[in-house]
């Protein structure tokens, strides 16, 4: 159950909210594929349900593994709809990033900032292929 307080950290939360908002933009101007659009909606609704708690508190759970499933099956879906090298460089650091926050980062305020941008880069991928 997410316990909010000013002391805490929810910057990814703020970017899950802003990939929720892009997927209805997808929807409401049709942009992408259905899969593409579906995915997008998916991810951001679980990952702002899963980013309601901070990297402080336990974040172990079904949302975090729909979070990851459907972040997963989104980063595929969009290497295999667009196949080009800005593309390639902007999963390539996603997935860094997010290696470097299971592996090393132990500042909560830290990963949540990493995990913001890699939601920001995600839009940047989709919105860099669809405008």
């Amino acid at each position: 159950m997410p316990s909010f307080s000013i002391h805490k950290t929810y910057y990814a939360l703020y970017t899950s909210l802003f990939l929720f908002s892009l997927s209805l933009y997808f929807f409401y101007t049709k942009k992408g594929t259905p899969t593409l659009r579906n995915l997008l909606f998916l991810v951001g609704f679980f990952s702002t349900i899963h980013q309601c708690r901070t990297y402080e508190d336990e974040y172990h759970d079904v949302f975090r593994i729909l979070d990851l499933f459907f972040a997963n099956l989104l980063g595929l879906y969009i290497l295999y709809l667009y196949q080009n090298p800005i593309t390639y460089g902007i999963i390539l650091i996603i997935c860094l990033l997010f290696l470097y926050i299971q592996l090393e980062c132990k500042s909560s305020k830290t990963q949540s900032l990493l995990n913001s941008y890699i939601h920001i880069l995600a839009a940047m991928a989709l919105l860099f292929n669809n405008l």
